[in-house]
Parts: C-alpha cells; structure tokens; sequence
C-alpha cells in the first residue's frame, strides 16, 4: 500500500514537472506585443514662387463736342504712389478712328482734366486744363493733332497771357467765345477780380474785354 501511494506521488510530481516546462517554455518564446510609434512626414522645403508685380489698372473718362462729332478720351494710370500718366486721344463722337493726341506723366499733387465745353465749335481746337498745387492752366491743340503754327505741340494759353504783361495775373480759362478765341478771366494784384480777356488762336493774340464773364 506505501509503495502505491509512492509511485502515484512520483507520477504526480513527474506530470507537474512537465507542465511547468511546457508553461516556461512558451512562455519565453510566444510572440510579443510591440509598441509603434508613426513618424510624421515632413515635405520638402521649397523656395517660395515669386509674386507677379500687380498691372496698373488705368481708368477713362471723355468728353464729346456740343455738336457730337467729335470725342475726346483721357486714359489715367497710376504707375506708383508717386507719379501718374495721363495719355488723350480725339475720335469720332462713337469712338470710331481714335488717333493719339498728347501724354504726359505727372507726380501725384498734379493732374490733367477735361472741361467740360473742351471743343471749340467747329472741332479744330480744344483745350484741356492742367492743374499743379499753385494754380490752373490751359493747353490748346488742333484735333487733328498738328502743331498751333510753330514746333510746339500745344500753346498754353496762361504762358501766352502772362508774355503780354496786362498787368492782371492769368486765373482761368473758361471756354470758347468763337472758332478761335479762348475766354480768359484774371486778377488783380490785390486778389481780387480783374478783366476778362480773349487770347486768339493760333496767332497768340491777347484781346481785353469791356465785360466780364
């Protein structure tokens, strides 16, 4: 009876050693978890594109005769903060057969202007008006865009007024009296209102007024 209980205990004890075996074996060399970690992808650095210089945007307005045959068009664009250019062109009344007449460029502070009675009433002459910080002046053209009988593209009429020595100071020109004469009004040396006068085109005469306009 001892020896049976002896073998049973030794099976016993042979059945837990194996077991243990197996469990420690397994236990070292099954698959284990793993941690990961996911890197983020950095793009390639790139060297910024350049950006395009913005294009002036030029802005028009015109001008037609009383009788609508004929159209003058000025083109206004800024280039910078410091100067604009102005380019004007005479046409038919409906924009048909546009030629160039005058362009300048001019810093901000001064600018070119259409009055509004431009046109002289048969439409061989019109004046546009520059005006700088200080005062108002006027330049004549024929429309056809030909010299006012010298080399000079244009006269100004203020220059043209002021070589006369009147006395008076040049103020403004206010319109067309005929074909050919320009309406000049001036002041006197104490500011206030002077005569009119009439400066003929293109002989450049200078014609005082009895009244006023």
């Amino acid at each position: 009876m001892t020896r049976t209980v002896e073998l049973e205990s030794f099976a016993l004890l042979s059945v837990a050693a194996v077991a243990g075996i197996v469990i420690a074996f397994y236990g070292n060399h099954g698959p284990k978890m793993r941690a990961t970690f996911n890197l983020p992808v950095v793009a390639p650095l790139t060297s910024p594109s350049p950006t395009a210089a913005p294009t002036p945007t030029p802005t028009t307005f015109s001008q037609i005769s009383p009788n609508g045959l004929k159209r003058i068009t000025m083109t206004v664009t800024e280039h910078s903060k410091t100067s604009v250019s102005y380019a004007f062109s005479v046409s038919n009344g409906d924009g048909s057969d546009a030629q160039p007449l005058y362009s300048i460029n001019l810093p901000v502070g001064e600018y070119m202007s259409i009055p509004f009675n431009a046109f002289s009433p048969d439409n061989k002459y019109l004046f546009l008006e520059h005006t700088t910080k200080d005062a108002t002046e006027a330049f004549a053209f024929r429309t056809d865009g030909t010299s006012l009988g010298d080399t000079s593209q244009y006269d100004n009429i203020k220059d043209i007024f002021t070589a006369k020595q009147t006395g008076y100071t040049y103020q403004t020109t206010t319109g067309w009296a005929s074909e050919t004469l320009l309406i000049v009004n001036t002041t006197k040396a104490d500011g206030s209102k002077g005569p009119s006068y009439w400066v003929e085109l293109p002989s450049k005469a200078v014609i005082q007024l009895s009244t006023e306009f």
